[in-house]
């Protein structure tokens, strides 16, 4: 990916989690609290940065709670998907 391409990914992922921020009000793992944050439960190289297949939306607390909780978090699912991948599918599609 050029530097271009990357601009322009980055471009779009900011105005896609405004979006996905707006329709999923609350925070996935501490739902009283309003989602702040986008959380990439399979990591955000290349393509998987644009995947809303693989976001969370999440606070702060709840965003730091699952990378300090990363067992619990792969047992913990929204929406049928787990908040962390399997171990080894950091920044890898399921199946690669």
């Amino acid at each position: 990916m050029t530097d271009q391409e990357k601009k322009k990914a980055k471009r779009q992922y900011t105005r896609d989690k405004k979006i996905f921020l707006a329709e999923h009000r609350f925070c996935a793992v501490f739902s009283e609290y309003f989602s702040t944050q986008g959380h990439h439960s399979r990591g955000r190289l290349g393509a998987l940065l644009l995947d809303k297949r693989f976001w969370i939306p999440t606070s702060a607390w709840g965003h730091d709670w699952i990378h300090r909780n990363i067992e619990s978090a792969r047992q913990r699912k929204w929406k049928g998907r787990p908040l962390m991948c399997e171990k080894g599918g950091w920044n890898r599609f399921p199946n690669e």
